[in-house]
């Protein structure tokens, strides 16, 4: 039984060495399967972060299912206790990869600059914004300032740097309206 242990730790380490090479960090081996049996971690185009079954993690469970379980079969425990303290040491080594893949994928940042995440933003007029007609504003997010085409429904000209609320979006445009800052009395 020591070999077999010796061959699932070996198996582990290589899964490893060629997820890493490969890139397998957080995409999961048994997400196909998951997704056929409509059991996901996160809502359809979005993602929740690393899979529980990535080769990462997968690997580490193996790594040390089969160097505890080696340990214990030459240190004379019998095959039960062996066996029960390798899952116990690979779990926990799962448990840990998928610990720190979970705290390195909350370490990222996201630069995409969204619809979602410009609505409610104040931005700066940059070419004015006549009724019925298209300007240009200027808004500030994660990754810097970003320059966007706007309309308005007001009935008069919104000047260049004239602060603006963006309220929708409209095509390829952005719709907004003066922005005046709440004065509290």
């Amino acid at each position: 039984m020591g070999s077999v242990f010796i061959f699932l730790g070996l198996v582990g380490f290589i899964f490893l060495v060629v997820s890493s090479f490969l890139g397998g960090d957080h995409d999961g081996i048994l997400d196909g399967a998951l997704d056929a049996l409509h059991i996901d971690h996160a809502e359809h185009g979005e993602s929740a972060g690393p899979s529980i079954f990535s080769a990462f993690a997968m690997s580490f469970f193996l790594m040390g299912f089969g160097g505890v379980g080696w340990m214990m079969q030459n240190n004379g425990y019998g095959p039960y206790a062996s066996v029960g303290a390798a899952v116990v040491a690979g779990a926990s080594l799962w448990g840990l990869a998928f610990a720190f893949m979970t705290f390195m994928y909350g370490q990222q940042s996201n630069s995409l600059v969204t619809t979602q995440n410009l609505l409610g933003q104040v931005c700066s007029v940059v070419i004015p914004i006549n009724p019925g007609g298209v300007g240009k504003i200027q808004c500030s997010t994660q990754s810097g300032t970003t320059e966007l085409l706007a309309i308005s429904d007001e009935r008069e000209v919104i000047p260049s740097g004239t602060s603006v609320r963006i309220v929708s979006f409209g095509g390829d445009r952005y719709v907004v309206e003066r922005f005046q800052k709440e004065v509290k009395s």
